[in-house]
């Protein structure tokens, strides 16, 4: 069993990135301690993912041989994901699966300027019916803490994730 956490806010030094660690059967006891898996934004530099980074909200997922981490990256409005042939890494970085930016929406404001630009994104990968769709949330009411659930298919180009177009009924 593996455990995928971390938190991350963008200049804390203190935290390193995203952590895997292997648990025991009982789900209590840690038998291989964390590792860092995808680096925090104070040390992403010179990795691929620069500009990138991990900031919170992670998800596994395996699809063939590969091995899907997701997370909410430092630049809030995405969720990216990350690739490896192993549970434990090394994972490098893969894209962006879906952004809840809503430049270029004029629904009640002008398209080049967003209600909430910025503002973060959490969600997951999930195969319904056959078909894989990413769940994740934009933001309404010109607010952070107002949040519309939504689901986008998820289309692949080989191991790779095609970013998911952000539609208006989500």
């Amino acid at each position: 069993t593996y455990l995928y956490t971390g938190f991350c806010a963008a200049e804390d030094k203190s935290r390193h990135g995203a952590m895997v660690m292997v648990l025991g059967e009982d789900m209590l006891t840690v038998e291989r301690k964390p590792e860092f898996i995808v680096p925090s934004h104070m040390y992403g530099s010179h990795t691929d993912f620069s500009g990138h980074e991990f900031f919170e909200a992670s998800s596994i997922r395996k699809r063939g041989e590969k091995y899907y981490f997701v997370y909410s990256s430092v630049v809030m409005h995405e969720l990216c994901y990350a690739i490896s042939d192993d549970p434990l890494g090394p994972f490098c970085y893969g894209g962006v699966v879906v952004s809840n930016c809503d430049i270029g929406i004029s629904d009640g404001k002008p398209a080049d300027m967003p209600l909430a630009y910025g503002a973060n994104n959490h969600g997951s990968i999930v195969a319904i019916n056959g078909k894989l769709y990413v769940f994740y949330h934009r933001h309404t009411n010109n607010s952070w803490y107002c949040r519309q659930g939504c689901a986008e298919p998820v289309q692949f180009d080989g191991d790779h994730i095609v970013q998911a177009q952000m539609t208006s009924c989500g």
